[in-house]
């Protein structure tokens, strides 16, 4: 409905958010057909990449 919008997500425990990293990893070559995700670190946000450290998650759908 608001395609110009993100997302951003985090676990409710750093594990949880671990889990969701390592979710996204899995299915990253899906995923990033439709949308860009990046990583938190350090209170900025970079590409998402697998096995990285992150404190949050954003996606926005692809604008094609």
């Amino acid at each position: 409905m608001y395609p110009e919008r993100s997302i951003y997500f985090k676990g409710s425990t750093e594990e949880r958010t671990r889990l969701y990293r390592m979710a996204i990893g899995i299915n990253m070559g899906e995923l990033s057909l439709k949308y860009d995700i990046y990583a938190e670190q350090n209170s900025s946000f970079v590409p998402f990449q697998r096995n990285i450290e992150v404190f949050g998650l954003l996606i926005k759908k692809k604008m094609n």
